[in-house]
């Protein structure tokens, strides 16, 4: 069993919890969900990017609330990405 943790609770006060390993495996497992769905939208966000900047067109969101230049959007989706590897990459070592 592994060494209790120490949790803030309501009104400053402290609670010691216990982490199971299969609490532990199933944070990891949220933790990876949430790292592929990041993955998904960089992807998604390098394409529409790459696709603006070669037409001259810029990126529109959600019924044109928000225009963006290609090349902004291309460093949101590369940003997204550098930060889904780093968390891919803490889930593998064990640094949770």
């Amino acid at each position: 069993m592994s060494e209790p943790k120490k949790e803030p609770a309501a009104f400053g006060s402290e609670v010691l919890r216990l982490e199971t390993p299969e609490h532990r495996r199933h944070r990891r497992r949220r933790s990876f969900i949430g790292t592929t769905i990041f993955l998904v939208i960089s992807a998604n966000l390098i394409y529409s990017g790459i696709d603006s900047m070669q037409s001259g067109k810029w990126v529109f969101f959600r019924k044109d609330m928000l225009e963006l230049p290609g090349w902004m959007v291309l460093l949101m989706g590369v940003l997204i990405l550098g930060y889904s590897i780093w968390q891919l990459v803490r889930l593998a070592v064990g640094k949770d």
